[in-house]
């Protein structure tokens, strides 16, 4: 009996053992037996977190990207995306991420092997006026479904309403009044000391 085994490689998730090979003395026949063992398949999903502090349009604000493998298996090739509105300026993204303002896609650089765990990115941007959306995904080789429920992840934000502030008056509107005061105060003076 001859045995061995046979990697049948990572976009299969799957590998031979137990290989058999019997020949039969005085014939020709041969029997091959194999059986196949499934080593799974990671279970990868996303999530988009909130901003930090108060959402106004035109202030700076980050959010947190979470990709997540639960296992169990290490995913093969692992990419990480996340679509932010296209045309955004001054994107800064953690860990080499690149945002390209053309489409919108914020990529990192693709991951060899990924263990079972969670990775955490970054992104600041300049809040956009107006509603707007982003979309995470991440993928492998060998992962076998696509179209799990948090996998793509969409979160939409809405700007906070401006802060209204109270209405003051410009140092040359406070030089104008105390200037009409003092005279108003004189002119008041002059009355009384002719009556």
């Amino acid at each position: 009996m001859l045995s061995g085994g046979y990697a049948m490689g990572a976009a299969s998730a799957a590998t031979f053992s137990n290989a058999s090979v019997t020949l039969a003395a005085g014939s020709n026949a041969l029997t091959v037996t194999n059986t196949i063992v499934s080593l799974g398949s990671p279970n990868l999903r996303s999530i988009i977190g909130g901003s930090s502090g108060a959402l106004l349009a035109g202030a700076r604000t980050t959010i947190l990207v979470n990709f997540i493998n639960d296992g169990p298996v290490s995913a093969i090739n692992a990419v990480y995306t996340v679509r932010l509105p296209a045309g955004l300026a001054g994107v800064q993204v953690s860990n080499a991420g690149l945002y390209d303002a053309a489409t919108g896609d914020v990529t990192w650089p693709v991951v060899p092997l990924m263990g079972v765990g969670q990775v955490d990115f970054t992104i600041s941007i300049v809040v956009p006026a107006g509603t707007f959306a982003l979309r995470s995904t991440i993928s492998s080789e060998n992962e076998l479904s696509t179209t799990l429920a948090d996998n793509p992840s969409t979160r939409s934000f809405a700007p906070d309403a401006p802060i209204q502030s109270v209405p003051t008056l410009s140092n040359l509107a406070l030089l104008m009044l105390s200037l009409m005061l003092v005279s108003y105060a004189a002119s008041t003076q002059r009355r009384r000391g002719r009556e």
